[in-house]
């Protein structure tokens, strides 16, 4: 349901949208099903594409055999499926799955994951979201502004006692 009339097209968009608010020092978080787990040559030649330096992948379902690929391919770390940014005020979560809870989302944590192709609905009151470059109506990354302004509209979980 993507308005490309082929993947060629659809391919070269997304690398021109990220290209065009990624800077090369910037972080880049890439919440899986890169190139869909395609072979090393399309994926090291898309990697190389993408100005950003410092991309982190956090492997998707169909990227998890391909985890050496990515490793060789550019990316400057590789994860499997979840991350926490601790350090950083909300602390942040994210993985490739959209998850109910996870840690500290009753103390207003962030949770941020891909895979669904919004085709979640989303929740009102968690702060969470589906930050998949399809959900972004220009087919680009979300910038942290973005994110932060939509979640700063939903209440979080409140504290249980």
């Amino acid at each position: 349901n993507r308005p490309f009339s082929s993947i060629q097209k659809h391919d070269e968009a997304l690398i021109a949208n990220i290209n065009a608010v990624v800077g090369q020092e910037d972080t880049l978080y890439f919440l899986g099903d890169f190139c869909l787990g395609k072979d090393i040559r399309i994926i090291t030649n898309y990697r190389r594409r993408i100005i950003c330096q410092n991309i982190v992948m956090l492997l998707g379902n169909h990227d998890k055999s391909k985890q050496t690929n990515y490793e060789t391919a550019g990316f400057q770390k590789v994860i499997d499926v979840y991350l926490e940014i601790s350090g950083v005020s909300p602390r942040i979560t994210l993985s490739h799955y959209a998850m109910r809870v996870w840690n500290h989302s009753h103390q207003g944590a962030w949770h941020l994951y891909g895979h669904s192709h919004g085709g979640l609905p989303e929740d009102p009151i968690a702060k969470s979201m589906d930050v998949g470059i399809d959900c972004h109506p220009e087919y680009r990354p979300f910038s942290y502004d973005e994110i932060k302004a939509r979640l700063d509209k939903k209440p979080g979980y409140l504290v249980s006692r």
